[in-house]
């Protein structure tokens, strides 16, 4: 009886402390990812301003993106087609918002 509810306690504290480590590991990520959202509008409007034609304007933005992420490593995971892509969307959904 006293292992068994050694084992569930021993368990509660693990699951406990997996939960508060993808917690915080989530919030990061939603931090990040506001982070470089706020950074590639602010270099949108910089490449606005240069009256670039889209594909030069597009990867202007995705080369600075990609200079900004710490980790190369993390870049050659995520991939620099997929962060084109997902700035695509992004300008896109800028671009929408401008022009309501």
């Amino acid at each position: 009886m006293t292992s068994a509810i050694l084992i569930l306690l021993i368990l509660a504290v693990i699951l406990s402390g997996a939960s508060t480590f993808l917690h915080a590991r989530d919030k990061k990520q939603t931090e990040l990812v506001a982070l470089v959202k706020e950074q590639a509008y602010q270099l949108f409007l910089y490449a606005e301003k240069q009256d670039w034609i889209g594909p030069q304007k597009m990867s202007y933005v995705a080369d600075q993106i990609v200079k900004l992420i710490p980790s190369k490593s993390l870049v050659q995971v995520i991939g620099e087609e997929r962060i084109h892509d997902w700035l695509q969307s992004l300008y896109d959904d800028f671009k929408k918002a401008l022009a309501k």
